[in-house]
């Protein structure tokens, strides 16, 4: 008679709950495209934009900075700062924090002038300095999280418009 190796079953086991776990899961992978206009002036501010190509995300965008300014990184031309983001959508609106990483290099450098933008959106109630503001409908108890990246250039009215892709993971409560 042949010894069946207990380990290998277990294994075996636990990657067909894994894989059948994973098939019913409520997450979804996003993507989208989004247009936002950044304001004149000094943090903190508030843009407003677009989300487009983007399924349950298509609506419009509302990002507030949470501090007064970018904190300073090692390289002097780039900045981090925090941002609570709000998505409206005709399915509810889903709300997030974020931390966005702001090169200026290519302001300065390149013509035409634009700067890169890339920021981790973790999915959940916004900071206390907008309002505490909670995901609605569809998105309520959603978790999970998005990358907004892209280039930002001067509007010529010293704004900034960023247009750039949405990506990321979000996993709904229903």
């Amino acid at each position: 008679m042949k010894r069946i190796n207990l380990s290998v079953i277990v294994v075996a086991l636990a990657g067909l709950v894994a894989e059948c776990a994973w098939g019913q899961s409520n997450c979804k992978e996003v993507k989208a495209e989004f247009s936002i206009n950044f304001p004149p002036g000094v943090p903190p501010k508030v843009a407003v934009g677009t989300v487009t190509n983007g399924g349950d995300l298509n609506g419009t965008i509302t990002a507030t900075d949470t501090v007064a300014a970018g904190s300073p990184t090692s390289d002097p031309f780039v900045v981090s700062y925090t941002q609570d983001t709000i998505i409206n959508t005709h399915q509810g609106q889903l709300t997030s924090t974020s931390v966005q990483i702001f090169d200026f290099f290519n302001l300065i450098n390149s013509l035409p002038p634009f700067g890169l933008d890339t920021g981790i959106q973790r999915i959940g109630p916004t900071s206390t300095k907008t309002g505490n503001a909670t995901s609605t409908g569809r998105f309520a108890g959603a978790t999970g999280y998005y990358f907004l990246n892209g280039p930002g250039t001067p509007d010529g009215n010293g704004g900034f418009i960023g247009q750039g892709q949405i990506t990321g993971r979000i996993c709904y409560d229903k």
